[in-house]
């Protein structure tokens, strides 16, 4: 065993291929992608090197004609939403992007018109407000302060229609273009945060819908330059107002656009097709962190024009899925295995998948449609390092379940109600899976074998234990440090109460599964013996690892990284090291791999801590694929994100940095004997790097060490192994 099972990956073994939350940013790039400053200039066409993918053409017979007519239009009007929140306090690069806009050539044929608010701090200009909305005009190179928009949230579905009356009774054009800035949660969490106005929630679809046909207008193209919001529920959301949407299905990088470029274009040519300009701002996009080494970036135009086909062609899969698997029950595995291996964005928290990933790894009727009607509405996409990441992501409620009910309603104000109908069967028979499971497995399988070779000792019968940890864990409470997704049943009496549930058990055949895993020994090392029914079963595998400390256990994280014998067992094993940082040990939680275009995986994770001594933060770990690791420094620190915001959805333009003399305290989850959550501890400061800190894997102390498998079944259900220790 050369190396922490945090590095291996059997690749054939299935597992989920989530997005990776933030990227690989070596050499500095991710200070630099954070708080550069500098206007990125108009990139000639010759610069522009890396490319994307053009879509398909479906018929247009049947689809609505286009709001606006930009052949024949003379000029345009550009919004900008802009809520600076501490994406521009802390780096300031809301204002670097007003940096780009004012360094293109628009202000003769171009309106561009940008409200701020929402921040602590402002760089970009002297007579900017921290307490009140302001808006300004973009021509000449200059940026000029044209009015007060009064105090209050930026947050407000009044305030974003107030903008567009004044800025289209103001800058009347032939075509208008909205653009929102800030944070993105996606589906799920919404657009901005601001920082003024913390409590404020974010605005959802539905309130951005009603924002927008509150205003009467149509737009040639909305576009979020803000993370995740790349999903069909915003296409479909937006679709009554506008002709186009530019937006990210992952996570973006720091900088956000390159904004200079394809608002020059539109000024050189203000009837240029929408097409054009959105190809333009993907290709300067690419190019733009190509050049810093940073491809997993994702970006793409959607016709929305074509968005009800898809809409239609969605709600017929999903119809013949539930149909299928009504009639064969196993075929519940297939969808439900492939809704967990498709490509996933923000480590999945926001229950958001590649559609066309997802789709392609099922059998049902009408993939081939659903799949081409995308390819077509999806008209100019990046080629993203990101296997599986096809230009327009799903909400697929799967991971985050707590979040459904609001979605659902959500959803149903913006009418998209055929996805919600199969979701809440699916979920309903997830819910109700629990009553079928079987005691066919149950008890202790400690064979007394003694050590296995390698360090690994006896098997422990620590099978209470285990239990009360996997529920804690599934469980957290608001002080414990991280929730590992280790354990717990899918069902509990929240979604059994809630109003779109119905208990399946009666209706459904489960498969037989036992309630624990039989550990076995292979040589020097002990396996999870799979059969067929297990296979089909499996949704997800961890290692958890923890030690005794003061009578109890400390939770040193978990993996969802894991490797098979020959004859397809689950390993479970651990080798003695752990996470290293600056010479110490942290905690620290995994994610599972993401693959990588180029057929390699790529790793992340995160390290609870807390900045400087009180702001509870989560430090983002990135793991290169192994052809780029060293021999004990095999990862990196890409930065930190606040804890709270991960918490509501909503996520910013990339990390933010470390600064010099910032130092980070990890947070450790302390159990007592019985496995219940009793305090999170604090270990020793560490003095963080500015960037691209490396993470090591080191022996730590002579504690007993327990370790233990964790398989997550396509029902939700988590069945644990038997704990193995090293002295």
């Amino acid at each position: 065993m050369g190396s922490a099972f945090a590095h291996r990956v059997h690749a054939s073994a299935g597992n989920k291929a989530h997005g990776a939350l933030l990227r690989a940013l070596f050499a500095g790039a991710l200070f630099a992608s954070m708080v550069g400053l500098a206007s990125c200039g108009l990139l000639d066409d010759e610069d522009v090197t890396m490319g994307g993918v053009s879509g398909t053409n479906a018929s247009t017979a049947g689809m609505r004609s286009y709001y606006t007519d930009t052949a024949n239009a003379k000029n345009a009007t550009v919004m900008v939403y802009m809520v600076g929140s501490d994406l521009e306090s802390q780096a300031g690069v809301a204002s670097a992007d007003i940096e780009e806009m004012a360094a293109s050539t628009v202000g003769t044929n171009v309106n561009l018109v940008i409200e701020t608010g929402g921040s602590s701090d402002w760089s970009f200009s002297r007579q900017a407000s921290t307490t009140t909305r302001q808006r300004w005009l973009v021509a000449g190179g200059e940026v000029q302060l044209l009015g007060d928009a009064g105090a209050g949230t930026m947050l407000d579905a009044g305030e974003v229609t107030d903008f567009v009356d004044w800025a289209a009774s103001s800058y009347p054009a032939d075509r208008y273009l909205l653009f929102f800035w800030d944070h993105g949660g996606g589906t799920v969490g919404g657009f901005g945060y601001d920082e003024l106005y913390p409590d404020a929630p974010a605005l959802s679809l539905a309130d951005i819908r009603s924002a927008l046909d509150a205003t009467g207008k149509k737009f040639d193209m909305v576009g979020f330059d803000a993370c995740l919001m790349g999903t069909i529920e915003t296409a479909y959301a937006l679709e009554p107002c506008a002709d186009y949407l530019l937006a990210s299905e992952e996570l973006e990088p720091g900088q956000g656009w390159s904004w200079t470029g394809f608002l020059s274009v539109l000024e050189a040519n203000p009837a240029a097709p929408s097409v054009d300009i959105g190809t333009r701002a993907i290709d300067d996009f690419i190019d733009h962190y190509a050049s810093q080494g940073e491809y997993d970036v994702t970006l793409s135009l959607v016709d929305l024009r074509e968005v009800p086909s898809v809409y239609e062609n969605l709600g017929d899969f999903l119809t013949q899925a539930q149909e299928t698997i009504k009639a064969d029950n196993a075929k519940f595995q297939e969808l439900s295995q492939a809704r967990s291996r498709a490509t996933a964005f923000a480590e999945g928290q926001v229950d958001q998948v590649d559609l066309v990933d997802l789709v392609d790894r099922t059998t049902f009727a009408g993939k081939d449609e659903l799949k081409a009607a995308v390819q077509s509405c999806v008209k100019y996409r990046t080629q993203s390092g990101i296997a599986g990441a096809n230009g327009l992501a799903l909400y697929f409620p799967y991971e985050a379940v707590s979040s459904y009910d609001g979605m659902r309603t959500t959803l149903q104000q913006i009418s998209y109600t055929k996805p919600t109908e199969f979701y809440d069967y699916f979920l309903s028979v997830m819910g109700s899976s629990t009553s079928a499971y079987s005691s066919s497995g149950s008890g202790s399988y400690s064979d007394g074998a003694g050590g296995a070779g390698d360090g690994t000792g006896d098997l422990l019968d620590l099978d209470g234990l285990i239990d009360a940890l996997s529920t804690e864990l599934s469980t957290p409470s608001e002080d414990q440090a991280a929730a590992s997704a280790a354990g717990g049943d899918y069902a509990t009496d929240a979604y059994a109460g809630s109003s779109w549930f119905t208990d399946q058990s009666s209706d459904f055949t489960y498969q037989d599964l036992p309630s624990s895993l039989l550990l076995v020994e292979d040589g020097s090392q002990y396996v999870v013996e799979m059969d067929a029914t297990l296979w089909d079963a499996l949704a997800d595998f961890q290692v958890n690892v923890m030690e005794e400390y003061n009578g109890g256990y400390l939770m040193l994280g978990s993996d969802n990284v894991w490797d098979t014998t020959a004859d397809d067992n689950i390993i479970v094993d651990y080798d003695g090291t752990w996470t290293s940082l600056g010479g110490e040990r942290v905690a620290f939680y995994g994610d599972a791999p993401t693959a990588q275009s180029d057929g390699e995986y790529s790793f992340s994770g995160i390290i609870p801590a807390l900045l400087n001594g009180t702001t509870r933060i989560d430090v983002v770990v990135y793991y290169p694929p192994m052809s780029q690791q060293g021999d004990r420094t095999v990862g990196y620190v890409q930065g930190w994100r606040a804890h709270d915001m991960t918490a509501s959805n909503l996520f910013g333009h990339g990390l933010s940095p470390f600064n010099e003399g910032d130092t980070i305290t990890p947070l450790f989850d302390f159990y007592d004997a019985s496995g219940t959550y009793q305090e999170t501890l604090q270990g020793d400061p560490i003095a963080m790097q500015e960037s691209n800190m490396p993470v090591s894997y080191e022996s730590f102390g002579d504690a007993a060490t327990y370790f233990w498998g964790t398989m997550t079944t396509v029902y939700g259900d988590a069945i644990d192994t038997e704990a193995l220790s090293i002295e």
